[in-house]
């Protein structure tokens, strides 16, 4: 911090707590996309915060980020088609997920960590019936003259 006295102290936050720190700690806000008036959350704010994060949860997060491209890897080798494909999975898992929470009345977060699950087992069932038959072409290719 003491680094920082000398210099000018200017930042333009996205999101988040970085323009409301900003004020306290002496900088200029030149941009935020946030409350105009930066002030501190009121205890209703953060406790809604903490009840979505409860719900949602870390799994939800891990789920999102990492399940549809390690789903993805199991159906293509080429990292192009990964991303195209990593994000329709994660959208169909998220779509299929809040149509089954609703049609069963479960937390929406649990089921679409529960279907991209889903996903990722059927997509280990497909790799292993795939190497099974690219297994027997293999073995079956005669390489005598």
């Amino acid at each position: 911090m003491a680094l920082w006295q000398t210099e000018v102290r200017r930042g333009a936050w996205k999101r988040g707590p970085g323009a409301y720190f900003a004020r306290r700690y002496g900088f200029t806000v030149l941009g935020a996309i946030q409350p105009a008036d930066f002030t501190e959350p009121s205890p209703r704010e953060v406790a809604k915060l903490i009840v979505q994060v409860r719900e949602l949860g870390v799994p939800m997060i891990a789920a999102a980020l990492v399940v549809p491209p390690i789903v993805a890897r199991q159906f293509t080798g080429s990292f192009s088609r990964m991303m195209v494909l990593s994000p329709l999975i994660g959208a169909a898992a998220g779509a299929l997920g809040i149509y089954l929470s609703w049609f069963i009345d479960v937390s929406s977060g649990a089921s679409v960590v529960l279907v991209a699950s889903g996903f990722f087992v059927a997509s280990l069932g497909y790799a292993e019936v795939r190497d099974r038959l690219l297994r027997r072409a293999a073995r079956s290719v005669s390489f005598t003259r």
